[in-house]
């Protein structure tokens, strides 16, 4: 029984520890001044669900914003890392983009950051079943 704990304990490793603490710190710290960005400029997000099966992003901000070509949106789930996912999102104009896929419902840890990362919206919340998620300043 012993090896058989083993041998189980090494297939299920938990996905939430992280190896290198100082360099994930280092980078917390740089997260957080992406997402201060975010709320100083008033940046927040609402999707919705189209009729191609995709997604329709709509980004808004208290300040003029020159948004860029693309972002990625990650969903994560809270303790299955197998579950996670990433949707590259492309602007149409005026803040809006859309992407291929349709958002999964579910209560997820969601990140949506410019690809230079100047500013990024982060948080927990749910997409409803219809596909709408509101993040940031849109609440």
């Amino acid at each position: 029984t012993g090896i058989f704990l083993v041998i189980t304990a090494v297939n299920n490793a938990d996905d939430l520890v992280i190896d290198d603490w100082y360099k994930e710190g280092r980078g917390t710290n740089r997260n957080m001044a992406a997402e201060n960005i975010a709320a100083d400029f008033g940046i927040g997000m609402r999707t919705v669900s189209t009729s191609d099966g995709g997604t329709d992003i709509q980004f808004t901000a208290a300040r003029k914003m020159v948004w860029p070509d693309s972002m990625q949106l990650a969903l994560r789930h809270r303790t299955l890392a197998e579950q996670d996912q990433e949707f590259v999102l492309t602007h149409l104009g005026d803040g809006q983009y859309h992407a291929i896929r349709p958002l999964p419902p579910g209560n997820w840890h969601v990140r949506v950051a410019s690809d230079d990362v100047s500013w990024r919206l982060a948080g927990p919340a749910t997409v409803s079943t219809s596909g709408e998620l509101v993040l940031g300043a849109a609440h």
